[in-house]
Order: C-alpha cells, then sequence, then structure tokens
C-alpha cells in the first residue's frame, strides 16, 4: 500500500472513531446538553410559587435545575388539593408534550393514582418520602436532620428551657421534625421542655401567627421554631422579643437564628440528571440527606456563640459518621422504649408509623389534632 492509501485509510479509521464516540456521548448523556426541547417537564405546586416558602423554593429549585440541565419547563401554582384542578393540569401538561410531571406536594400522588393508567407514559416524581406506586417515582429530603441540628442550638441558647414548636399536621413527615428537634435539644440540655401546637394543615397564617403567640405567652417559650409552608409565626417572635428558627430559607432577620433548609436546586438537578441517564427506577423513592449539603442549616446568625457552632458541628460530624439521629437508646413521651441500643429505627417506620413523640414533648391543643 503506498502512503496515499494508508492516509486515506488512516484518515476514515480517525473519522469512525471519532464518530463513534459522539454517538456514545449522545447516547449515553442524552437530555443533559443545553439545548432546549430536549426534555420538557411538568412542575405543580399546591401554592403560589411566590410565598416566600415552601412553594417558593421549590419552583426556584427546579428553575435553577432547569437552567443547569438544559430542558424546557411548564409550571403551574395554586392548585390547592383540588383534584379536579390537578388532573386538568396534568392532561394539560401531557397534551403538551410533557413526558415527565413533578408534582411537589405529598397528597398529590394519593390524588393522581386512579389515572396513572391514563398517563402511563408519563414519569411522575412526587415530593413524598415513601416509595411511589405504578409510574410514580418519589423524592424527599430527610430535612429532620437538619431540624436535630436547629434543635442542638435552641437547647443551648434558651434560657425558659421551654421552646415553642408550631406544626403542620400530626403525621410521620413533620412528627419526625418535632422528635428530631427535641433530642437534639435534649442531647445538650436535659431540662428542656418542647410545646407543640399543631395546626391542622400547612398554610394557616392566622392560626400560626396566634399559636406562636400562645406558646410564647402561655408557656414560657423563648425560642419559637416551625414547620408549616410559611414562616409567619416570625412577626410574633419579633413582636414579643424572642428568637426563630425557620424553615425553607433564612429570612435573613435579626430575630432569626437560623433556618432549616432543603438544597431544592442539587435534588432536582441530580434527580433529573440521574433519570435522563436511565438509573432511576419506577415504584421506587429517593431520600436525600446531610450528605453533600442536600439537607442543611441556613447561615447561622451572629448571636449565636462559637461554643454552640461548634457543637453544632460535632453533632453533624456524628450523622455524617452513619448514626442516624433515630437511633439507639429512645423513649416516648410515655416512657416506652422505641428504639434500643444498637438499633436504628428503620426508613419504612419513620415514613408510615411515627405516631409517638419522645420524652419531653407535650402536645398542647390535643383537639385541634
Amino acid at each position: 500500500m503506498n502512503k496515499n492509501g494508508f492516509a486515506i485509510h488512516l484518515f476514515f479509521a480517525l473519522l469512525f472513531i471519532a464518530v463513534s464516540m459522539v454517538l456514545y456521548i449522545v447516547i449515553t448523556f442524552a437530555g443533559l446538553g443545553e439545548g432546549p426541547g430536549v426534555l420538557k417537564v411538568g412542575f405543580i405546586l399546591d401554592g403560589d410559587r411566590e410565598d416566600n416558602g415552601w412553594n417558593q423554593v421549590n419552583a426556584e429549585g427546579i428553575y435553577a435545575a432547569r437552567d443547569n440541565i438544559g430542558f424546557d419547563l411548564m409550571m403551574a401554582d395554586n392548585i390547592n388539593g383540588s383534584e379536579e384542578e390537578l388532573y386538568n393540569t396534568v392532561k394539560k401538561m401531557a397534551d403538551s408534550g410533557c413526558r415527565t410531571i413533578v408534582l411537589s406536594s405529598g397528597n398529590f400522588e394519593k390524588m393522581m393514582e386512579k389515572y396513572s393508567g391514563e398517563f402511563s407514559d408519563i414519569t411522575f416524581f412526587c415530593n413524598a418520602p415513601a416509595e411511589g406506586v405504578l409510574n410514580f417515582v418519589n423524592y424527599s429530603s430527610r430535612v429532620y436532620q437538619a431540624r436535630y441540628l436547629s434543635g442542638v442550638i435552641a437547647g443551648m441558647m434558651t434560657k425558659s428551657n421551654n421552646l415553642g414548636y408550631v406544626a403542620a399536621l400530626n403525621n410521620s413527615d413533620v412528627n419526625s421534625g418535632i422528635n428530631a428537634f427535641s433530642m437534639g435539644a435534649e442531647k445538650v440540655n436535659a431540662n428542656v421542655k418542647i410545646h407543640v401546637m399543631f395546626l391542622g394543615s400547612y398554610s394557616d397564617s392566622e392560626k400560626e401567627k396566634k399559636y406562636a403567640k400562645s406558646l410564647i405567652e402561655d408557656h414560657d417559650c423563648d425560642i419559637i421554631t416551625v414547620h408549616a409552608n410559611t414562616n409567619n409565626a416570625l412577626e410574633i417572635s419579633l413582636e414579643e422579643g424572642v428568637y426563630f428558627i425557620g424553615c425553607h430559607k433564612s429570612s435573613g432577620s435579626s430575630g432569626e437564628l437560623v433556618s432549616v433548609d432543603t438544597n431544592w436546586e442539587k435534588i432536582y438537578t441530580d434527580l433529573i440528571k440521574e433519570y435522563l441517564r436511565g438509573n432511576v427506577v419506577k415504584n421506587s423513592g429517593y431520600w436525600y440527606g446531610i450528605e453533600e449539603d442536600y439537607v442543611k442549616l441556613g447561615e447561622l446568625s451572629d448571636v449565636i456563640p462559637s461554643y454552640v457552632s461548634d457543637r453544632v458541628e460535632t453533632e453533624k460530624r456524628i450523622i455524617l459518621s452513619g448514626r442516624d439521629v433515630f437511633s439507639n437508646m429512645i423513649r416516648d413521651n410515655k416512657g416506652n422504649y422505641i428504639c434500643r441500643s444498637g438499633e436504628v429505627i428503620p426508613d419504612k417506620a419513620l415514613i408510615n408509623e411515627m405516631d409517638w413523640f419522645v420524652r419531653g414533648v407535650e402536645i398542647v391543643n390535643e383537639e385541634d389534632q
């Protein structure tokens, strides 16, 4: 073979290798490019996308994931638990080409289960910690880990040894946060008491303020925390001159010690990337924790002493070492052992069976549950 013939063969061989590599990258990472239209994602919120709370941080998270990955996004908000409106919204998104639809409220999954056959070509992602059903993939954050750390702060900062907790509903998701907060506080302060008032919903701004005021004035609580869609109790805390621990996003207020946050940008980015790579399994659940800062505390207030922030870092390292919050010796407020030395409460029980509270927790308004 002459030199020209060899050069031609070499050229085509290299061209074949280059084309093969490009095809491999396209197939392997399909959907991860910057161009629009690669994937169309529907995103449904139960409340207002600008509520300065739960719905807003989720909306901001999916917007950021869209920018990071490069997919088309179709968003709807203010569905407010209406099954008919949810169904019509899903249908509109499906008809518009969305093959992936994210339901940001755990209640939406039950509403849509009966229609899953009609939308069998859609992959639904639902913000709930349990395993998904049919063509659902569930995801959530182990926010209780950050609530435990915020409890450490509250337990070390309180002077009255009475902490107030305004909670949405008596369910496993909310109760795990109450218990984790109490366990963190008790870890550093054996005399602390947690006084809980349930709202009966995730959104009731007036009741949230009313209950915060009651916890401060009637139960001598000098730190208030909340698990609801918004942080309306902060207003009362500021008026009453007590510290506040928020959730979802920092308020920037001088009266807020810290905020218990979830990094929704990272969760949505990582989850959708894995889905596009074919690594997400339907009928499953993904529960993101404090590792890699999926769940975290916001910036600590300057009023928090260094010895408190140091203790928080120590407790965080313990969790990161593999020791779950709900492990070893745990007793409920009736004196029963829920967990013993060397044991870990399994995720299934944390998700579905947390109808108990640890010692030190007092439910103030039993009648409103």
